[in-house]
């Protein structure tokens, strides 16, 4: 007799990525302040070209990450709100990869160890490979397309910050020091 567990959940939603550590590795510091784990996974494609950079727990034992099959969304606007999920889908995540071969590397405490995943194509798809792979390709496009014009407006946000902040740092403004405002009341 004795209680059974009926774990009903079905197989991971992705590649799963199993990997041992020997002992939990705690994050460092610099981990902890940018939100990331102590375990990295770099996913590459069979032409070497970054697919994805995760990162996940590393506790004592077998750990398992499961790689959902994307590649990394757009780089993230860095103020305000990121846009939500919506009926047609989450902005701030990556397209979905083409079937193929794609290397795994997880690196814990230094030391790296490969492997391979093959992803395989949906078995209700019936069409041409290509189409698959052009839909990757075009979707990169787009993500590509959305990272960059994030990036300027992240960089139009840090212009905004340094100007509002420039009569302060030259001395100018109704508390500065009126020679150094006369001097720079063109530019201001």
């Amino acid at each position: 007799r004795g209680v059974h567990r009926h774990d009903d959940s079905g197989p991971p939603n992705g590649a799963a990525i199993d990997y041992w550590s020997k002992k939990e590795i705690k994050q460092t510091d610099e981990q902890k302040k940018s939100k990331r784990d102590a375990a990295k996974i770099v996913i590459t494609d069979a032409s070497g070209n970054l697919v994805a950079t995760e990162y996940a727990p590393a506790k004592e034992g077998m750990n398992r990450y499961v790689w959902q099959l994307r590649y990394e969304g757009p780089k993230k606007i860095g103020f305000g709100k990121e846009a939500p999920p919506s009926d047609f889908g989450d902005p701030n995540r990556g397209p979905d990869v083409a079937p193929g071969a794609y290397k795994v590397a997880v690196t814990l405490g230094g030391e790296t160890q490969t492997s391979e995943v093959v992803v395989a194509a949906d078995p209700r798809w019936h069409g041409d490979a290509q189409i698959l792979r052009d839909r990757a390709k075009v979707a990169l496009e787009g993500r590509n397309t959305t990272s960059a014009v994030n990036e300027m407006l992240n960089q139009l946000d840090n212009w905004e910050t340094a100007l509002t902040e420039l009569p302060k740092v030259v001395g100018a403004g109704e508390d500065g020091d009126a020679a150094k405002t006369k001097k720079y009341e063109a530019a201001l």
